[in-house]
């Protein structure tokens, strides 16, 4: 059984976009570059001064953009665990108000969530465009 990939993201500001290569201005100034995968779309169409959020493996790849702005606007939803689908896509919240709220996962975000017990206080990142989770975090 082949081990998947480990990813990570950040979130910041498009500084330059080449053929080859994203650099992206991250939180205290730090820009850091991304290499393209030929594959992804909308990769090409970035351009300095777009917020977005990177998905990228150990090698510094991009696997995933998620645009950061008007069209693409990401909340933050705090709540606690109430558990994993069976197929692992579907994260569910139990919120602040009682109601419980499901969620789609990235891969990578299902890799964090799958070992997160049942109360657990959590916060997801969602882009409210797709309904998915980019993003978690234990409280």
């Amino acid at each position: 059984m082949a081990v998947p990939p480990i990813l990570h993201n950040v979130i910041g500001t498009v500084r330059k976009n080449t053929e080859e290569e994203v650099f992206l201005e991250i939180e205290g100034g730090i820009t850091r570059h991304f290499i393209k995968d030929a594959d992804k779309k909308g990769v090409d169409g970035l351009k300095p001064g777009d917020d977005v959020l990177i998905e990228f493996d150990d090698e510094n790849r991009i696997v995933d953009i998620v645009h950061v702005g008007e069209k693409h606007q990401l909340m933050l939803v705090h709540g606690e665990s109430v558990g994993m689908d069976s197929d692992k896509t579907l994260f569910t919240l139990k919120l602040k108000n009682g109601t419980a709220q499901s969620y789609k996962m990235k891969e990578a975000v299902a890799g964090k969530m799958s070992h997160v017990k049942k109360g657990t206080a959590v916060t997801l990142m969602v882009d409210q465009q797709s309904h998915s989770a980019v993003d978690a975090h234990v409280d």
